[in-house]
This record gives C-alpha cells, sequence and structure tokens, in this order.
C-alpha cells in the first residue's frame, strides 16, 4: 500500500513537472550598444493576472525562461533609467502629452525559442527570429517597414511635451497633425499587408486589432471570405466571425438587446427597457478615448435640442472605475446617465459583446419601440438628420 501511494506521488509530480515543461518558451536577446543605465522588462498581462520580470542583461545580452498557457501575448520594453530620470525630474508637476519609446509586443508559445537582435539605440525596431511562429515574424517586419514613421512619431512625443511645458501650442497642434498624417501612413501599410497576405493568421490579427472592424457588416464578411480557409479556422479568423454573426444581431431593424447596469452617479439600476417609449441613443465611449471625448459637445447639442418625454442618451463608459467615468463625464459637461461596460451582472453577458462593440466611440440610435434605428461607429454623420427625420428640427 505504501509503495502504491509512493509511486502515485512520483506519478503525479511527473506529471506536473512534464506540464511544466511543456509550456516553457524561451526569449533570447543580444543588443549593441546596450550602456548600463539601460533595463529590459517584460510585462505579462495574460488570464487576468499582471506580472513583470526585468532581464538580467549582461554586455547586451540575456536569457529568459518563462512558461505560457497555450499562445500568449508578452510586451517588452527597454527603458533608459538615467533618460527616465531625468525626463520625470524635467516633468515633475507638469502635464505629461505622450511618453517613452514603443514597446515590443509578440506571442509566446509551449517550446518557443525568440530571439531577439539588433541595436539597442533602435529598439523595439530590431529583429526577431521564431522559428516555430510565423506570426511573429510576420508582426516585426511589419514594424520594421514603419521603422522611419515610428521614429519620427517618437521624437515628436518629446517635442510635444516640452511643447505642453513651455505653452507652445502652435507646435502641439502642429506635432498632433503630423503624427496623425505618420499614422495614416502606417494605417495605410496594415491595410495594404492585410490585403496582400489573405493566407497569412497575421493578417487576420492585424485585421482585428487595427481599428478596421468598425466597418459594416458587409466589408467585414467580404473581408473574411477573401481569408484563406486555414486563416478562417484560426483563432482570430473565429474570433472575426463572432463579430460578424454578433453585429449580424444587432444591426438596423433588429430588437435591441435589453440589459440592466448600475449608474455610477446614484447607484440605481438603470435598464434599456426603463426607456420604452422613447428615442434613446446609447453611446459606448472612454475616458481615455480622445475621439469620444470629441464627440460630447456635439451629443450635449442633441440632449440639450431633444431631450424630453421624447428622447434621452445613456452613456456606457469603457472605464473600470466609477470615479474616473464621473470624473470625465463632469469634465465634458455630460449630465445624462453613465454605466460601466465592464460591469458584469449573473446571467447577462457582457455589454460590449451583447452590442458586438469593437470600436470606441459606437452610438446606437434606439426607437420607442426597442428596436434600432441607426448605428454610428467612430463618425456621427447622418445623426443630426435622423433625429430630425425622427423628432422634428425642435432648433434651439
Amino acid at each position: 500500500m505504501k509503495r502504491f501511494l509512493i509511486f502515485s506521488i512520483l506519478c503525479f509530480g511527473l506529471g506536473i513537472s512534464l506540464r511544466a515543461q511543456d509550456s516553457v518558451f524561451t526569449i533570447r536577446g543580444d543588443f549593441k550598444h546596450f550602456t548600463g543605465d539601460q533595463i529590459v522588462v517584460l510585462f505579462n498581462s495574460a488570464n487576468g493576472g499582471f506580472t513583470i520580470d526585468t532581464m538580467d542583461v549582461r554586455n547586451g545580452k540575456f536569457v529568459y525562461s518563462g512558461q505560457c498557457n497555450g499562445r500568449e501575448r508578452r510586451m517588452m520594453m527597454l527603458v533608459d533609467k538615467k533618460q527616465q530620470k531625468a525626463f520625470n525630474e524635467k516633468g515633475k508637476g507638469k502635464p505629461v502629452a505622450m511618453y517613452g519609446s514603443f514597446d515590443l509586443s509578440f506571442f509566446v508559445h509551449p517550446g518557443a525559442d525568440i530571439r531577439l537582435t539588433g541595436d539597442a539605440s533602435d529598439f523595439p525596431l530590431v529583429n526577431l527570429k521564431d522559428d516555430k511562429n510565423p506570426i511573429n515574424e510576420d508582426y516585426i517586419s511589419l514594424k520594421l517597414s514603419n521603422k522611419k514613421e515610428q521614429q519620427e512619431i517618437n521624437r515628436l512625443h518629446y517635442s510635444t511635451n516640452e511643447a505642453v511645458w513651455n505653452g507652445d501650442k502652435e507646435t502641439v497642434a502642429a506635432n498632433k497633425k503630423r503624427m496623425d498624417e505618420l499614422s495614416d501612413i502606417m494605417s495605410g501599410r496594415t491595410e495594404t499587408w492585410i490585403a496582400a497576405h489573405p493566407d497569412r493568421e497575421y493578417a487576420a490579427f492585424l485585421y482585428l486589432n487595427s481599428g478596421l472592424t468598425w466597418k459594416s457588416v458587409d466589408e467585414l464578411r467580404a473581408q473574411y471570405n477573401k481569408f484563406a480557409l486555414e486563416v478562417r479556422e484560426s483563432e482570430y479568423g473565429k474570433n472575426l466571425l463572432s463579430i460578424i454573426e454578433s453585429r449580424e444581431r444587432v444591426i438596423p431593424g433588429a430588437v435591441a438587446p435589453n440589459f440592466t447596469l448600475t449608474d455610477v452617479s446614484t447607484g440605481k439600476e438603470i435598464s434599456l427597457s426603463d426607456y420604452k417609449g422613447k428615442y434613446v441613443i446609447i453611446d459606448f465611449w472612454g475616458s481615455w478615448c480622445g475621439p469620444c471625448r470629441a464627440s460630447h459637445p456635439h451629443l450635449r447639442e442633441i440632449y440639450n435640442r431633444y431631450k424630453g418625454e421624447k428622447f434621452d442618451i445613456l452613456g456606457i463608459a469603457s472605464d473600470r472605475k466609477s470615479e474616473v467615468i464621473r470624473k470625465a463625464a463632469s469634465e465634458d459637461n455630460i449630465t445624462w446617465p453613465q454605466v460601466s461596460m465592464f460591469e458584469k451582472r449573473a446571467g447577462q453577458q457582457e455589454i460590449n459583446k451583447l452590442y458586438a462593440v469593437s470600436a470606441f466611440p459606437t452610438k446606437f440610435l434606439i426607437n420607442p419601440q426597442g428596436v434600432i434605428e441607426a448605428i454610428y461607429i467612430g463618425s456621427s454623420d447622418g445623426l443630426d438628420q435622423k433625429l430630425e427625420e425622427l423628432l422634428g428640427n425642435n432648433s434651439l
């Protein structure tokens, strides 16, 4: 009996050891011109947790081993401690518009042996080799194609902070305009890459993570059909199909899914059914979202023009903390109720999934019968005309 128990324990321990070994990945780095003031940090936010590991770098080289549950994303940053300290001292007590170099985000997977090489001064625009997962090499290839634009944007980050601290509004505006131009160039390059690589899983990943899912259901379906069969059957192909199928359930003419969430100011429950009998705009936004905040003055005009028995607005904020939502709403002079997109209730699907929201801002106009009249993703062009058709001019 004792021998059986010992054997069981050994087998159980061996099983754990084998499973742990199966989940191990390795990252090897070899950077030129790495200084003693620099550190390499790896962030892991997979599976709802968050850990930070600092690499043991010697002469620009390091070897790191970690564990993962299947394929997971990691983010790596190179931080210059001396430069960081000088920046913090210079900007102490002053607002920071933007900061830092671009990060290096890639996938780890069981058995991975990922090799990073290049010049530390160019980080994160370095070479990445991963023989077992081409998605990583596709990622770095596209990233390096944007090297010129990314380096200029990074310089503009620091220039913008200097301008903000010095009250130089003209430079801030000029920098923003230039960064928007550079971002458009990189976005165009991304769309071109996706179109040219329908057989690559990374193309589906890019499509899902490059703001392209704001397009219509027909456009999403057309893009899905362009992907090769193996891409459609991949993790990201299935995610895209899920978005399409969800969107098809919340199109104009469909009944808006009911939900119940908590008003972040009053603590009272708010249900969509409470708005039956009136037109209501559901505004998906976030305190962190520039275009969302920029759309609020227009929403205020609409609210002040039509509010009453026939019209209302409900904000659904993509922020976890109620105080953050309340602060942003106050800054934007918002007086209509606000709930959190992240509130979870038993038996109720997460609200962003329920409404297939993958871009911000997104606005749903729902009629008195609870049917979706129109959806506005990003721009609200046409909303005024639609409301005038439904509610009349009602000029202020």
